[in-house]
Formats: C-alpha cells, sequence, structure tokens
C-alpha cells in the first residue's frame, strides 16, 4: 500500500472545502468541475489528504450510496502540531464534542464535529 486517502460523502461540496480551510488549514488541490459549484474536491494539509464528493456524483458512481446518510459511524483521528493552540483559535467556530485533554496513551487531544456531522479527534 502506497496511501490512504478519504473520500467523504458530503451534502455540499463548496461548503466542506470551505469549513476544512478555515478551520483546518486545508487547501483545495484539485476539484470538478473547476468553478464552483464542485461536485467533487480533493483537499489536503501536508500528508493529510480528503477528498470530498456530493451524494448525487458518488451515487452515479455507486448506487448504493443514493439512500446513505451523510456522515458516518467512524472518527477521523488527525495529527497536529499543538492541539491546545488550534483549540482555542477555533473553539468558538465549531462544535466541540471534547475539549481537549490527555488521553491514556500520552497523546493531548480534542475532539469535534464537522459540518457534516463526522467526528475529528485533533491530536498531537
Amino acid at each position: 500500500m502506497n496511501s490512504l486517502t478519504l473520500n467523504l460523502m458530503v451534502g455540499d461540496v463548496d461548503a466542506a472545502v470551505d469549513w476544512y480551510r478555515k478551520h483546518l488549514g486545508f487547501e483545495a488541490v484539485m476539484q470538478v468541475p473547476e468553478e464552483r459549484p464542485f461536485v467533487w474536491a480533493m483537499t489536503g494539509n501536508n500528508g493529510a489528504v480528503i477528498m470530498f464528493q456530493s451524494r448525487e456524483s458518488l451515487s452515479g458512481e455507486l448506487s448504493n450510496f443514493a439512500d446513505m446518510p451523510i456522515g458516518g459511524a467512524l472518527t477521523l483521528y488527525l495529527k497536529i502540531g499543538d492541539p491546545d493552540e488550534i483549540y482555542e483559535r477555533i473553539k468558538d467556530d465549531v462544535d466541540i464534542v471534547k475539549p481537549p485533554y490527555t488521553a491514556p496513551y500520552g497523546a493531548r487531544e480534542f475532539v469535534l464535529r464537522d459540518l457534516n456531522g463526522l467526528y475529528l479527534t485533533l491530536a498531537d
């Protein structure tokens, strides 16, 4: 295996790109079409890559997704520099699920919910 990239079904690709840029520093890498409104976009921040795809676009490729709810029974675990600093910067603008804490395995982390209901743990 060379890499793993998430492709997340979202309600609004443009809004997902904007949210991840504003709050987590992800930048658009490529998108389809090239101008908004997007139906698919790839974003990145250092080595982390997340793709966002509209329900209509994804279910056109894989019909099983047509009736699936957006979000999922999973959490995304993102390694970042300083969780406390990022928490202080974004805490008033995002849905914080669990404020900063030190996990039993020693990592400093906090949990938030993104605009599509996905849970993200940000850790050092």
